[in-house]
């Protein structure tokens, strides 16, 4: 009985020494998962991290991040193996299971390169004299600085490109047609959307449908660039005209066009959107932008309405970017086949042009492409499509504000201190509009040239010793990117011309005078 009982006590103080051991043990091996999961859940939360507070630098650098996170990886290997082999020597029961990891959607965001191919589209309604003269040219080049800005060429794109013209039946064969498509551009033959005055309804109290055939610089030609919708194997179309030129990748567009609001690339490419100062500071989105999913993006043209009318503004043609859409491209030629555009100027008591909506002609080519997608994207369209900044994606150099003499004219801000005419209100009805500041605007921060008040290029225009308007550097600038280009696609031509070959790089003669391209 007393040895029994002295056994006792000596197993009971044993047990008393081994509880705060298997305490400690307890302890330890909680404390050591915990720091365990921690570290992960921090390398993890490092990783989102920099996918969403430094998105150029993941975006630019796709390859040396996956180098990176392979090197992590390893690393993350060998510090699970040498945890493992210290538990090894205290447990007596296998570890518990690892926490099962966050999808890899939700932790990194990696892309097969190419992301998607974007379809470029020029349009020729009418093969003029004019024209036929310059788009061998105009066409090489544009392309060629496409290429430039496109997956392979450009070290950090990541949307490639596809070259389209489109044509209507009647030019199909001929020389307009026959020349881009030698520079590499495939044809798209479509008839036009209105052929003429018989496709438009006759609608009481609206203008007559002959008023279309006149409209604008093309009339119902223009409408042509409607079957840039049409192109459905295509993600994102670009539809550009003949005098532009593409200087920069344009990924933060094409970005939140192809992913959806919803998930970690869409919200990354909303974000990146908004703090890229892409969108114009005069829209205002009706949804937030992001939550918004993206049809078409396109600028407007301030510079050709008169005071008062700000609140219609029409779109500027040169330049838009969409999703091909067909639902959408038919249901604008049916507005265009409606016959409901009614006389008049602005949002008056007798409200004038589309559906009278007060888009009327007050408005360069209000009754084609710029009043019509200005109607459009306005008022039926709105919560899918997003005002550019003009100065980044259609710069033209223009003056943001108007002139004492005229609405238009002069268009740029004179240096002359005698000047008579003076620049006074903001041409968008805001009280302050120098961040649309066009006329200083720098080139790297553009993404399309579009030269029209500048000029064009081949006009090989005088450069002034001294400039008289604000924004003739921008223009100088802007010329020499585009014989830059000009260069690269050079053929047999002697291009030794002496007209201020720093700027036009042997291309102009003289004034007027400029050497074409030569296959």
């Amino acid at each position: 009985m007393a040895k029994s009982s002295s056994n006792a006590t000596a197993s009971y103080k044993q047990f008393r020494i081994l509880i705060p051991i298997c305490f400690f043990l307890i302890l330890f091996s909680i404390e050591h998962q915990t720091t365990r999961t921690l570290f992960s859940i921090a390398r993890q939360g490092m990783e989102i991290g920099v996918i969403l507070e430094e998105p150029e630098t993941t975006q630019k650098n796709t390859t040396s991040t996956a180098k990176a996170r392979s090197n992590d990886t390893e690393t993350s290997q060998t510090i699970e193996y040498a945890n493992t082999k210290d538990e090894l020597s205290t447990r007596t029961e296998p570890p518990p299971p690892p926490a099962a990891a966050a999808p890899a959607s939700d932790v990194e965001y990696e892309e097969p390169l190419p992301v998607s191919t974007v379809a470029y589209v020029i349009t020729i309604a009418s093969c003029t004299f004019r024209l036929n003269k310059i788009v061998l040219d105009a066409a090489a080049v544009l392309k060629k600085s496409i290429e430039l800005s496109s997956y392979p060429t450009h070290p950090t794109a990541r949307y490639a490109a596809e070259f389209f013209a489109i044509v209507s039946t009647a030019d199909a064969q001929g020389s307009c047609a026959q020349k881009v498509q030698s520079v590499g551009f495939q044809l798209q033959v479509h008839e036009l959307p209105v052929k003429g005055p018989e496709d438009i309804a006759i609608v009481e109290g609206a203008l007559p449908p002959e008023r279309m055939k006149g409209d604008g610089c093309c009339g119902h030609n223009e409408l042509l660039k409607l079957h840039a919708f049409s192109f459905t194997n295509h993600s994102v179309v670009v539809q550009l005209d003949l005098d532009t030129l593409l200087l920069r990748p344009m990924e933060e567009l094409f970005d939140v066009m192809i992913h959806p609001p919803h998930t970690l690339a869409g919200k990354w490419a909303r974000r990146s959107l908004v703090t890229s100062g892409a969108i114009a500071p005069t829209y205002q989105p009706v949804v937030p932008i992001t939550e918004m999913t993206f049809e078409a993006f396109y600028t407007k043209d301030y510079n050709m309405v008169p005071q008062g009318q700000e609140d219609r503004i029409g779109v500027q043609g040169g330049v838009m970017i969409v999703r091909p859409n067909i639902t959408r491209r038919d249901e604008l030629i049916a507005m265009a086949k409606s016959g409901n555009f009614f006389g008049g100027r602005g949002a008056s008591k007798e409200k004038s042009g589309w559906f009278r909506s007060g888009y009327g002609l007050h408005i360069y080519g209000a009754m084609t492409i710029q009043g019509l997608l200005a109607y459009y994207y306005d008022l039926v369209a709105h919560e899918n499509a997003v005002e550019l900044h003009r100065c980044k994606y259609n710069q033209i150099v223009d003056n943001p504000r108007r002139s004492s003499i005229h609405h238009v004219y002069p268009r740029r801000t004179s240096l002359d201190p005698n000047a008579t005419e003076y620049d006074t209100t903001c041409r968008d009805g805001r009280l302050d509009c120098e961040d649309v500041q066009c006329q200083m605007w720098p080139v790297v921060d553009t993404r399309i040239a579009h030269y029209t008040y500048c000029k064009k290029p081949w006009d090989c225009t005088e450069i002034s010793e001294k400039p008289m308007y604000k924004g003739e550097a921008t223009c100088q600038r802007l010329f020499q990117s585009w014989f830059d280009v000009r260069k690269m696609v050079k053929g047999k031509e002697d291009a030794k011309g002496s007209h201020h070959p720093d700027i036009f790089k042997g291309f102009c003669d003289k004034k007027n005078e400029y050497i074409h391209l030569q296959q």
